[in-house]
């Protein structure tokens, strides 16, 4: 996807992709404040729409005399890009306050701050006196993301902090915070064990000016940690190897939690929050076994059976510790190879699937320009592996494709025959 220069590519949630999408497909998320817009744009100017011309996919190219330039090296007339599926819309005879980037002819994106320039008050003030100060400042809002509570409800007492630097803020009793910093660049952070940013996900800020701005709203989730050591099939640390929670009972598992193994073995997954969770090593909710993995389906405290798993508690931002479990003799892993051919002769370029009846995960592999294909899967699994002439439908699948059910016992040869 390509994003317009500068900061408002931000404000670009989605993009349809169809090329004659009208503008109104996009999806915006409120631009940043002008305080930082600016900094973050190529150009800025202000100016009055003298010609427009229709452009493919209901894009405009449209000509503007330019009355204030703010950034850049704009003056006279400059033609800019608008229209289309997330281009800025303009009107011939208005006066706009233009955000915009790009190679010539700029573009303008509907995400930005460009608008009538009777709208543009705010932008205007700002950008014709801008503050005179020794520091940049940064302000938002902390927001928790619980089940437990009302959705994205702002989180007081909670310090935001410049990392490497001193610099800090408590977050207020509606969730905001203000910082100042010195011109540079900085990631900031929560200084609270108890929680933690989304996936880990620290926003930066750029700040390139005294004068400039930023405004970060973050999203923070209670931080409750599973955490344990895994040991092998010979009682030896288990490293590498990939541990997930699976919600249990009424709690609402929202996205995936898992973590991977040291070289000791422990492991802590992160960002749990309060409810009953299991705890399992190849899960089939994660595809099971595989040739990556394959050590087979394991709940804590060392059970196959999920019915026998032991279920834990976590409470907001605590920690269940001593988690720990031995896992089984990994499974063997074999290779299923073969050619495909139609009328005899080899045929390159043809997608092989692999659909695993034991652990709902599929795959597929082209064949080469021998006709060749190779898979690996564990020891045990049942497979269907499926080679379709081009233009398979639903309704034509049975003439179109061809299957082949096998179990995996050891390495195997499975040659297979396109339809004529």
């Amino acid at each position: 996807m390509k994003l317009f220069t500068g900061l408002a590519a931000l404000g670009l949630a989605a993009v349809g992709a169809l090329a004659a999408a009208p503008a109104h497909a996009c999806s915006c998320s409120p631009p940043p404040p002008a305080c930082e817009a600016l900094w973050h744009t190529s150009v800025v100017f202000s100016g009055e729409v003298t010609a427009m011309a229709d452009q493919p996919g209901h894009a405009q190219l449209v000509t503007f005399k330019v009355d204030e330039t703010f950034r850049g090296q704009v003056k006279g007339t400059v033609m800019v890009r608008g229209g289309g599926v997330c281009g800025a819309l303009f009107a011939p005879g208005k006066k706009y306050l233009v955000y915009a980037g790009g190679q010539p002819p700029l573009s303008a994106s509907l995400c930005s701050r460009t608008r009538l320039l009777a709208e543009a008050g705010e932008d205007l003030a700002y950008l014709r006196n801008p503050p005179k100060r020794e520091k940049s400042v940064v302000d938002g809002t902390v927001r928790v993301d619980a089940d437990d509570e009302r959705e994205g409800a702002p989180r007081a007492n909670v310090t935001i902090r410049a990392r490497g630097t001193p610099s800090s803020a408590r977050t207020d009793s509606q969730g905001r915070f203000h910082l100042e910093l010195p011109v540079g660049s900085y990631t900031l952070d929560v200084d609270d064990p108890a929680l933690r940013i989304l996936h880990g996900r620290l926003p930066m800020v750029e700040l390139p000016d005294a004068a400039a701005c930023a405004r970060r709203n973050i999203l923070v989730v209670w931080n409750g940690r599973i955490r344990g050591t895994l040991l092998d099939h010979t009682g030896a640390p288990a490293p590498n190897v990939e541990v997930s929670a699976h919600a249990r009972g009424k709690t609402r598992q929202k996205w995936r939690l898992d973590a991977r193994s040291d070289a000791a073995g422990r492991y802590e997954i992160p960002e749990v929050p309060p409810g009953t969770w299991a705890i399992a090593v190849s899960d089939p909710e994660d595809g099971g076994p595989d040739e990556r993995q394959p050590i087979p389906t394991t709940y804590y405290p060392g059970t196959a059976a999920p019915d026998k798993a032991k279920v834990l508690t976590t409470t907001r931002g605590g920690l269940a510790d001593r988690i720990d479990f031995r896992l089984p003799k990994p499974l063997s892993v074999h290779t299923i190879s073969g050619v495909v051919r139609r009328a005899g002769k080899p045929v390159a370029k043809v997608n092989v699937r692999l659909a695993n009846q034991t652990w709902p995960r599929s795959t597929g592999v082209e064949t080469d320009g021998n006709g060749r294909y190779t898979f690996k899967e564990v020891a045990g699994a049942e497979l269907v592996v499926t080679v379709c002439l081009d233009g398979v439908t639903p309704q034509n699948y049975q003439e179109m494709c061809r299957d082949k059910k096998l179990k995996i016992a050891g390495d195997q040869v499975l040659d297979l025959e396109l339809p004529q």
